[in-house]
């Protein structure tokens, strides 16, 4: 997926949290995560944009798909 896409499909499910996730897994690969925050305010201007750091780790609330 690309930013575009990633951002289409947060507005088509209605999630209130995108996640850039994936980004260094293949060499040929090198999307910036941040360009996602940008492309979701075009798809999906409600949703929060949160980029993980690499080796962090990802604390859900418990509140259901976020």
């Amino acid at each position: 997926m690309t930013e575009a896409d990633a951002a289409r499909a947060a507005r088509d499910v209605g999630a209130h949290t995108l996640v850039p996730m994936h980004r260094d897994l293949w060499r040929a690969f090198h999307l910036d995560p941040r360009r996602a925050r940008t492309v979701a305010r075009w798809y999906c201007p409600d949703a929060v944009v949160k980029i993980p750091k690499v080796g962090g780790k990802r604390v859900s609330s418990g509140r259901g798909a976020e």
